[in-house]
């Protein structure tokens, strides 16, 4: 029998204790770097997506009513797109790719940016189809973005290709 019952811990279980403790923060942290991580990737993939579909409806908006195709010429392609409406004050259109942006002009107006900030052009392509007796004329859209966050893992893109047909 003991006189002096025993009323603490040993200097080992003290350090088995902080060890433990230190390994569920650690992982505790590393998990929820983890999940910061992702969030921040998948919004960046999502922006991506909406602004590659932004700019690709409205370049198709553009084309809604389109009376004439000025720029590609037929059977040719340009980064550059300009069309006259009919009865549209503002002609012509001229839609087109200046230092990684996706921009809009009417008439005599100054340009527009289409893309917000977060997001590059890459490539924008268009190719002009003349009618024939199979299709109406059309136009063809090559459309390639590029997220600008910096995220060292994955670079963010897309590509879009559509063809809009013009009615006469």
């Amino acid at each position: 029998m003991r006189i002096f019952p025993r009323a603490g811990s040993t200097l080992i279980e003290v350090l088995i204790y902080i060890a433990m403790l230190a390994a569920i923060l650690f992982s505790t942290v590393l998990v929820f770097y983890q999940i910061v991580r992702s969030y921040n990737h998948n919004r960046s993939i999502i922006e991506v997506e909406e602004e590659a579909n932004f700019v690709m409806r409205k370049i198709a908006w553009i084309l809604t009513g389109a009376s004439r195709v000025n720029v590609p010429a037929p059977n040719t392609n340009s980064s550059t797109l300009s069309i006259d409406k009919f009865n549209y004050s503002g002609n012509p259109i001229v839609v087109s790719l200046e230092s990684g942006n996706a921009t809009i002009k009417k008439g005599t107006g100054e340009p527009v940016i289409l893309n917000s900030q977060n997001v590059s052009i890459a490539n924008l392509l268009f190719e002009h189809f003349p009618s024939s007796t199979a299709s109406p004329e059309s136009v063809g859209i090559t459309l390639s973005v590029v997220s600008r966050i910096a995220d060292t893992t994955v670079s963010n893109s897309t590509t879009l290709k559509s063809t809009v047909y013009l009615r006469k």
